[in-house]
């Protein structure tokens, strides 16, 4: 034995013991995933084919306790259960049917995803074994249950790299209680090119949207982000089974604000942010509701669908700055002289109609010497309102025996955005 190896040896030997299993601990936290669901206990081929015997057995306690012991099964027992019920005696295929029910439970609760899809064929084979029994009994197990089962194609979609959006809502839980409660329904799911969904997987958007039609109606939709493996004319497809439902395609790149919709590109009425996403982009900005967006790098900003468009080209990392007016952004009164020519130096905007904005300051001008900028907006002029840039140039030829006129005008206000992803590690 060569000397280094001993050497080795007695160095590792004096490590203390506290120490080794810490490295053996961090290794485990460098390497590790998602734990698989817990195993279910599984009944023996031979004590399953008993026991479904049992279920028609005369005495009374005998199928009772028959079910009770199929009732500890997993997927193998309810594979067998629909080729028993088909000569089946009523009574026996109601308790067939109630193993059925508490199999699908413990794979819900125990997040077995993948035996859940077994067991929802297994669920499609008993009604077309008997739908006048099954069917109606079926359908109210999906209703009492439908929150939980919506729980787990949630968390299956989860699982293959989908994201989430939920909202709070007040909603009864239907064959429990009429009581109105607090619960987080699904509100948008975003697909990007790491989702590793295949097309079975889908059932689960269609499944956690419709739990949530009543209360969110048309607020609900799918996003298809930059590369999104799914084909967005197949999430169309989808959303056309679900009433109320958008599917739209965005860049990688999110900015998590809402505003309102408009019906075209060209569209030019103003419009304020409406709602913030937690975790986004714009809230780790300091954008707020209300906010008027109106440059996008020095770009002007029109309505809030074109908006969209003009953030295409942004990834995820992208730094970009929004001129924007504070809606608690206070106006001031600026007096200015007007020269020979009885301006003042202010150039607007001509090509932004949503308000009456600056485009530039002449320089050494009135209105250099008052402050003024690109950076501001004009509200007023002698107490005058004003809506469009043509109302400037209006109001402008109406003082042409005037020295001084008086602006009201607001600031604006710079802020630098990174932009973070709708999905994967920039979100």
């Amino acid at each position: 034995m060569s000397e280094w190896f001993c050497m080795r040896v007695k160095i590792t030997c004096h490590l203390p013991v506290a120490f080794l299993f810490a490295i053996l601990f961090c290794g485990s936290i460098a390497t590790a995933e998602l734990p698989p669901a817990p195993a279910l206990p599984e009944l023996t081929s031979e004590l399953r084919q008993q026991a479904l015997l049992k279920l028609d057995a005369d005495d009374y306690h005998t199928r009772a306790e028959a079910q009770q012991l199929l009732e500890q099964g997993g997927i193998e027992t309810a594979q067998a259960l629909p080729k028993y019920a088909a000569t089946a005696s009523i009574e026996g295929k109601v308790r067939a049917e109630k193993v059925l029910e508490q199999i699908t439970l413990k794979l819900v609760q125990t997040q077995a995803d993948e035996q859940i899809k077994k067991v929802q064929q297994v669920t499609q084979d008993f009604r077309q074994a008997d739908f006048d029994l099954f069917g109606p009994r079926l359908d109210e197990f999906q209703t009492t249950y439908a929150t939980l089962m919506e729980r787990a194609s949630a968390r299956r979609l989860i699982r293959l790299n989908a994201v989430i959006d939920f909202e709070k809502a007040n909603k009864p839980i239907e064959g429990i209680s009429n009581t109105q409660f607090a619960i987080d329904l699904p509100e948008l799911v975003y697909l990007g090119a790491d989702f590793t969904g295949q097309e079975e997987d889908l059932q689960h958007i269609s499944k956690i949207l419709l739990t949530s039609e009543m209360q969110l109606g048309n607020r609900r939709g799918i996003y298809h982000i930059g590369n999104c493996p799914i084909p967005i004319e197949r999430l169309r497809d989808l959303a056309a089974g679900v009433p109320g439902v958008a599917v739209e395609h965005r860049s990688s790149a999110r900015m998590g604000i809402s505003g309102p919709v408009s019906t075209s590109y060209s569209e030019e009425t103003d419009w304020k942010i409406q709602t913030v996403q937690p975790g986004t982009s714009a809230k780790y900005a300091g954008l707020q509701t209300q906010d008027t967006i109106v440059r996008l790098d020095g770009k002007l900003v029109g309505n809030f669908k074109s908006f969209t468009v003009d953030l295409e080209p942004y990834q995820p990392g992208d730094r970009l700055t929004l001129d924007i007016q504070r809606d608690y952004a206070k106006s001031k009164i600026v007096e200015l002289e007007l020269d020979d020519k009885k301006q003042c130096g202010i150039e607007v905007d001509a090509d932004f109609k949503r308000f009456v904005l600056i485009k530039s300051v002449t320089k050494d001008s009135a209105a250099e010497r008052a402050g003024l900028s690109s950076m501001y907006r004009i509200d007023r002029v002698n107490g005058l309102p004003l809506f469009r840039p043509e109302d400037y140039a209006h109001l402008m030829t109406l003082i042409q025996d005037e020295e001084t006129i008086k602006l009201t005008v607001r600031p604006l206000e710079a802020v630098e955005v990174q932009m973070r992803g709708w999905v994967g590690p920039y979100r």
